[in-house]
């Protein structure tokens, strides 16, 4: 796996790659991605978002 801090270019084709992983782990949970988003919202507005520049690893 490309790591995103290295990836330059292909960094979006990474994300798109995890983004669709995530989907699909939605779909086989029996959630609707547009209802995965909403709770996010939610969080967000409860929480905050990850906008601090966290870095992980």
């Amino acid at each position: 796996m490309i790591e995103l801090s290295s990836a330059g270019h292909v960094a979006a084709e990474e994300i798109a790659d995890v983004l669709e992983v995530l989907r699909a782990v939605a779909h086989v949970h029996g959630y609707e991605w547009r209802d995965v988003e909403k709770v996010a919202e939610t969080k967000r507005a409860e929480r905050g978002a990850f906008s601090g520049r966290i870095h992980l690893g």
